[in-house]
């Protein structure tokens, strides 16, 4: 582990090194590191990796453009669900996301209900900003812009895998609960506190009604072939702690690979 205080000097050299002395405070107050009694998403959880992570993100963000860093930092975005999104249990009632246990049978598509594996990614407190989805069914989706869910492309005339950030109004995606294709109407943000991302075996969910992959940052059959360890041994690669915070070493592992070849979508 990585002191809170080792953490935030680090993150106050890397932001000097890119010329923002006025970013190093900010960063790390807004990620957890100066006032944990107010900002502490990680708690108590604070490893070496996750320091890397943060330090990565600024200073990739601080050379594309160091007057916005700031703003764009207010929020921490990762590759996830608001707890308040709903997944159906098989006796045919909704549980929240947030609600849910390692083991619990959820409904991940063609009527198969399977056991969440484990926690992917999941922070409690975390402030996180979501898209919100609006379709013509009346209902709406929540997630964060770098998550995979399923798509119908006309052109195509088969489903398809998009990332959430680069869904347009009239893009078409697929209501599980009716089995109806369903258009987006409206698209906007909102902050939610908290993010979930379990997993399954088959890597789809049902969330909030809507086919959606289980995966971020990767197209959803890299992340799906490369996950296959996890998802076969998921106590030995996740952990299975009902006090987990943050990503496990593995998935940090494949982050970080991504990152290093650049070949992972950025966490927005």
């Amino acid at each position: 582990k990585i002191s809170k205080n080792e953490c935030s000097n680090r993150i106050e050299l890397a932001a000097r090194r890119e010329g923002c002395e006025g970013c190093d405070y900010s960063v790390a107050r807004r990620e957890g590191y100066v006032s944990p009694s107010d900002y502490g998403w990680i708690g108590g959880m604070i490893e070496r990796t996750e320091c890397t992570l943060i330090i990565y993100e600024m200073t990739r963000k601080l050379k594309k453009n160091k007057q916005t860093f700031i703003y764009e930092t207010e929020y921490i975005n990762r590759g996830c669900f608001p707890g308040t999104s709903l997944v159906n249990i098989p006796s045919g009632a909704q549980m929240k996301i947030q609600d849910l246990q390692i083991g619990d049978l959820v409904l991940t598509g063609s009527g198969h209900f399977l056991p969440i594996l484990g926690w992917l990614d999941v922070s409690k407190d975390a402030t996180t900003s979501f898209l919100n989805l609006h379709t013509n069914l009346s209902s709406s989706l929540s997630l964060t812009g770098s998550h995979v869910l399923f798509t119908y492309s006309n052109k195509e005339g088969r489903l398809t895998t998009n990332y959430a950030k680069d869904l347009a109004v009239g893009d078409i995606i697929i209501h599980e609960d009716t089995g109806n294709k369903a258009e987006i109407t409206k698209i906007h943000t909102k902050v939610e506190n908290g993010f979930y991302n379990p997993l399954t075996f088959s890597g789809t969910l049902v969330v909030d009604g809507y086919l959606v992959s289980a995966y971020a940052s990767y197209p959803h059959h890299v992340a799906h072939a490369a996950l296959l360890p996890v998802r076969t041994f998921p106590s030995l690669f996740l952990g299975n702690s009902p006090t987990q915070e943050g990503v496990g070493a593995f998935v940090w592992f494949i982050k970080t690979l991504g990152n290093l070849f650049n070949i992972r979508v950025a966490e927005t």
